[in-house]
């Protein structure tokens, strides 16, 4: 699995890499992720509609077969019947759908519900964060009751998943959205210092650090990540063996590792942004506690110790057997 989860990522982070490089399309076609592919479907179909009345006619159908699938999802279940409380947000789902992807056709109209015309891609992110929340809502809670009553070896399955996805994300967060935040940051420091283009290589270079920094802790999250689904692999071949204690201690040194890289790089980046002063015209001064990796760290510290107790249980039973 981590083998395909290796080239899903090195795919997204293509793609997401091409997307912020290359702003005319991006500019016209992709505004945020979060808007993906709702942006997309209202742009197709208002191209289609505006092609005539039969293309008007094709896009309505596009349009209310799209809206209803959750719907129509939710008839199932309640036909089989199969159907909890948490289905009854597939209805909601649906309801959304029908406003959200009818603004995405007419981006006046978000405009003129937000009030804002200069915000209207940022809107088109709420538009898609509101969707999203109610499909990961009735996803999650869907989950939740699934493993109500599963057996130790589908948890690993659907805690395998859920590692892949948390990857995914982060990804996006170094590939996608930071860079586009860091392309944002040449274009505020340049249009901030006309003129003196070329006094700002020295800033550039800074920005690029900060860029750096501030992902830094996402990318050793991802190498934690791979070490957990190891530490998952070896869980299923043995729960006693010596590779769950091994993956276990590994996952302990990453994550202190990555307590120190992460601190190490803010004050390296805070100490020369100090040292330069007014040389650098974009410093940026972070404090960002890994708190996060600290748990880790005390987690799979405690793991380990259980895991190495555990086998010397079994070995000191079967020695006695």
């Amino acid at each position: 699995m981590r083998r395909k989860l290796t080239i899903i990522l090195l795919v997204e982070a293509l793609a997401l890499f091409l997307l912020s490089v290359y702003r005319p399309y991006r500019e016209n076609f992709f505004t945020t992720l979060m808007a993906f592919p709702l942006e997309q479907l209202g742009l197709g179909l208002r191209k289609i509609s505006l092609s005539g009345t039969i293309g008007n006619f094709i896009s309505i159908i596009i349009y209310c077969a799209t809206c209803l699938s959750p719907g129509v999802y939710l008839a199932f279940r309640l036909y089989r019947p199969r159907a909890h409380v948490e289905d009854g947000l597939l209805a909601v789902l649906s309801l959304i759908l029908f406003w959200v992807i009818y603004m995405m056709i007419n981006p006046a109209d978000i405009a003129q519900h937000f009030g804002s015309f200069d915000l209207i891609d940022i809107n088109k992110a709420f538009l898609g964060i509101v969707v999203y929340s109610i499909a990961a809502g009735y996803l999650i809670l869907r989950m939740i009751r699934a493993l109500k009553d599963i057996k130790t070896s589908s948890i690993l399955k659907y805690l395998k998943i859920l590692l892949s996805i948390i990857c995914i994300a982060l990804v996006y967060g170094i590939v996608g959205s930071g860079l586009m935040d860091l392309s944002s940051a040449f274009q505020q420091l340049s249009a901030g210092n006309t003129g003196a283009e070329q006094n700002l290589g020295l800033s550039y270079a800074f920005l690029v650090l900060q860029y750096l920094v501030s992902v830094l802790p996402l990318a050793l999250e991802i190498i934690i990540l791979y070490a957990g689904l190891e530490l998952i692999d070896a869980f299923k071949r043995d729960p006693y063996g010596q590779d769950v204690v091994t993956s276990s201690q590994k996952i302990t040194r990453i994550c202190r590792w990555t307590v120190a890289a992460i601190m190490l790089s803010q004050i390296s980046v805070n100490i020369l942004q100090l040292i330069l002063g007014s040389s650098v015209h974009s410093t940026h001064y972070t404090l960002s506690i890994p708190l996060l990796s600290i748990v880790f760290v005390l987690i799979t510290m405690l793991l380990a110790g259980y895991f190495e107790q555990a086998r010397q249980l079994k070995k000191d039973s079967e020695m006695f057997i």
